[in-house]
């Protein structure tokens, strides 16, 4: 199952890592023309695949020994992740910007094509209803054929003298305005027809869709402007991008570096802590004829042969325990659970009956023990356990 789940994240790790690389290369083209931005762009790539081992050779340098080696290639690895960095972050700011200059740029023209309509509605709106230009030149015909039309050579003014040659002429003057009108008219209707057939054949679909609806959406929840919310993004895309690509294959592998540990052998083994004082207590245990007591008096009838024996005997267990195997350290603390287990072991491997950590714990505070309950746990306070050899009290059975 491990393999199968190294073999599963190496290949997506090396397929991001393709993905980081492709995106270096292509920004790389962006920053100048023909066969030098090609060369920005296998630059690129070729370090960001650099990059993308190097977290494997600081490792194997590492556990080699070799910290040099090791510190150089991370100073390599930091900056080819910069340079990657910025890269990524350029290539999505220049695309999501082509994206959304794209969607604003047909939004525009969907705008003004409706604008540009609007105003031509408007205009014959206020021209009113009109004859059609071929109606006002059938006039205008008409009138030139008229004799009035001749004697006052074509209505010059200073031939008009006559009350009906000025009516006429009036009458005239008028059909010329009206064709002009018509004219207007007829050029405007066919305008309106043409921004009309135009707003018809563009896609409003894709017109009227938003420039950007993840950034939109996302200021409208968090109150920023669209342009802080597409910064944003392009950051996180370009760091999700570099630490996949630069650390990915490193995760999968588990760093490509096997570290034995090395066998314990019978000379270079130690012994626990503890031990040697354990097996001092069993070989006493297994003294013949001799016993182990948690809390006596002298007998008249059985004196003690050991100077200060009768005094270890008249000492509590728990007064014992402590005084062999705790030692007070300014700032150190121990839990009530784990010093009472401990008792506990040190009391079974004696051949005492221990009491119930109640008692221990009242005996505790009578021998002036301080504590407190802090975290969940009562701790005793200014003590540590000392792993020094317990003292016993042995007497003839």
């Amino acid at each position: 199952m491990a393999k199968a789940t190294t073999i599963i994240g190496g290949t997506l790790a090396i397929g991001l890592c393709a993905v980081s690389i492709a995106a270096n290369y292509r920004f790389g083209t962006y920053l100048a023309p023909g066969i030098e931005g090609q060369v920005y762009g296998f630059l690129g790539g070729f370090a960001d695949g650099l990059k993308t081992i190097l977290p494997l050779a600081i490792t194997a340098a590492w556990f080699a020994g070799q910290k040099i080696r090791a510190s150089a290639g991370l100073l390599l690895f930091i900056i080819f992740s910069l340079y990657s960095l910025t890269s990524a972050l350029g290539l999505y700011s220049l695309s999501r910007a082509n994206s959304v200059g794209t969607a604003q740029s047909g939004k525009l023209t969907y705008t003004l094509a409706k604008e540009n309509r609007d105003t031509i509605k408007s205009r014959l709106d206020k021209l009113g209803q009109t004859r059609t230009v071929g109606e006002v030149e059938g006039d205008i015909a008409a009138g030139k054929a008229n004799k009035r039309y001749a004697t006052t050579k074509g209505c010059t003014p200073a031939e008009i003298t006559a009350t009906k040659s000025r009516t006429f002429c009036d009458q005239y003057a008028r059909l010329n305005g009206e064709l002009a009108t018509a004219k207007e008219a007829d050029d405007l209707r066919n305008k309106l027809l043409a921004a009309t057939a135009k707003i018809g054949g563009m896609d409003l679909s894709k017109v009227l869709r938003s420039a950007d609806p993840q950034s939109e959406a996302l200021a409208k929840l968090s109150g920023f402007s669209p342009e802080n919310i597409r910064s944003a993004l392009a950051a996180l895309v370009a760091i999700l991008i570099e630490l996949g690509s630069g650390l990915g294959l490193w995760v999968a592998t588990g760093g490509a570096v096997s570290v034995k540990k090395p066998k314990e052998t019978k000379q270079s083994a130690k012994p626990q802590p503890g031990a040697e004082v354990l097996n001092e207590i069993r070989e006493t245990l297994n003294q013949p004829k001799r016993r182990l007591k948690s809390r006596s008096t002298p007998s008249p009838s059985r004196p003690t042969d050991t100077p200060g024996l009768g005094r270890q005997l008249q000492t509590c267990p728990i007064e014992q325990f402590a005084a062999s195997n705790m030692k007070r350290k300014r700032r150190a603390e121990v839990t009530a659970k784990e010093l009472y287990q401990a008792f506990r072991n040190w009391a079974e491997a004696a051949g005492i009956e221990p009491p119930k950590q109640t008692a221990f714990g009242r005996t505790m505070s009578e021998l002036g023990y301080r504590k407190e309950r802090r975290g969940g746990a009562v701790r005793y306070l200014g003590v540590e356990l000392a792993l020094a050899k317990p003292h016993l009290a042995v007497v003839n059975g």
